[in-house]
C-alpha cells in the first residue's frame, strides 16, 4: 500500500511540474538566431567566425530558457530584419519584417520581442505613432510598425 501511495504522489508532482512549464517564442533579429533553429530559409547570424557563440546553448535565449525551466515553442528570428518595412538601402522589407512574422509564433505563454537595432542601423524612417488603420506605406516607418506589432500580439500577453 505504501509503495502505490508514494508512486501516485510522485506522478502527481511530476504532472504538476510539467503543467507549469511555460512555452516561449522569440520574435527577433540576428542576435536571437542560431543555425538550424527557426525556419530554414531565414538568415542566421550565429554561429560565425567573428564571435565565440558556437553552440546553441551559448545564446542568450537558450541560457534564459534553460535557467527558467521553460520550453522553446518557436524562434522566429531573422538576421538583418527590421521591425518596419524599410530595410537596408531603403529596400522594401515587408516580406520578412517583424509585422509579417508575428503571426507565426505558435501558441506560447511568453513572447520575447528583440529588435530595432537594424531599423536604426538601416536608417529606417522613424515616422509617427499610429495605433490603428495602418497601411503598408505607414508600416514602412518604425513607429507605425512598432505600434502595429504591439496591437497584433494577444491581449492576454
Amino acid at each position: 500500500m505504501k509503495k502505490s501511495i508514494i508512486l501516485t504522489l510522485m506522478a502527481v508532482v511530476s504532472i504538476a511540474a510539467s503543467a507549469q512549464t511555460k512555452k516561449v517564442s522569440i520574435l527577433g533579429d540576428s542576435y536571437s538566431t542560431f543555425q538550424g533553429v527557426g525556419p530554414a530559409h531565414y538568415a542566421p547570424f550565429y554561429p560565425n567566425d567573428r564571435n565565440d557563440v558556437k553552440e546553441v546553448d551559448q545564446t542568450w535565449w537558450s541560457m534564459f530558457i534553460k535557467a527558467k525551466g521553460y520550453q522553446l515553442e518557436k524562434n522566429d528570428s531573422w538576421g538583418g530584419t527590421t521591425i518596419c518595412g524599410t530595410g537596408y538601402g531603403r529596400m522594401d522589407s515587408s516580406r520578412n519584417n517583424f509585422i509579417s512574422r508575428v503571426d507565426s509564433l505558435g501558441n506560447p505563454d511568453i513572447i520575447f520581442v528583440f529588435g530595432g537595432t537594424n531599423d536604426a542601423w538601416a536608417n529606417s524612417p522613424v515616422g509617427e505613432y499610429q495605433y490603428s488603420d495602418w497601411t503598408k506605406e505607414d508600416c514602412k516607418n518604425f513607429r507605425e510598425a512598432l505600434s502595429q506589432c504591439k496591437d497584433l500580439l494577444p491581449a492576454e500577453l
